[in-house]
């Protein structure tokens, strides 16, 4: 019970970033392969499903999952099975991710085009909850959607207290009145 539990809560927290998934959407269009090798030690079954809330067209493309096959990439074994099953070189590849060591370096040592992108770097008032309030799934929640809206949007200064501080303080008066 709790491991579906742990995997609905995780479906329902999916954000779908729309710049990534039209990328994708456009590589298909031109006709390239698409294969999602993923670090993750959730089933396979629950990334289709997390997949599909954020496009449904996401969850039918081929996925290699870490946790199913035991292999990870930062040793660098997870590529190599995807290599083994695709039959496709890495000099064919481009992988894009944003970890500078199993998305980048790994990938690049193995002869892979890299593609890194930016990771969501969250504001100061997002660190400062997340010091402060290390135990709560609520501040984890609140700097996650802040973290969020900041990279849709890309401002600062008031619009960073609004989406950080201010609609964490406005909120439950809100919801008072």
């Amino acid at each position: 019970e709790l491991e579906e539990l742990e995997n609905q809560t995780e479906v329902s927290c999916v954000l779908a970033v729309s710049e990534h998934i039209e990328a994708v959407k456009k590589l298909l269009r031109a006709g390239q392969k698409v294969i999602f090798p993923s670090d993750m030690y959730l089933s396979e079954g629950t990334i289709r499903w997390m997949l599909a809330e954020a496009d449904p067209a996401l969850a039918e493309l081929p996925l290699y999952v870490s946790g199913e096959y035991k292999k990870s990439k930062w040793t660098g074994a997870l590529y190599a099975l995807v290599k083994q099953q695709e039959k496709i070189e890495y000099t064919e590849w481009i992988h894009t991710g944003d970890n500078k060591y199993s998305y980048v370096e790994v990938p690049r040592r193995l002869g892979i085009k890299v593609n890194p992108v930016r990771s969501l770097e969250l504001c100061r008032a997002g660190r400062y909850v997340l010091d402060e309030e290390k135990k709560s799934v609520y501040a984890e929640f609140a700097a996650g959607a802040s973290q969020y809206v900041m990279a849709q949007a890309d401002r600062k200064g008031a619009w960073e207290t609004g989406v950080t501080t201010g609609a964490n303080i406005l909120l439950p008066y809100v919801l008072w009145i």
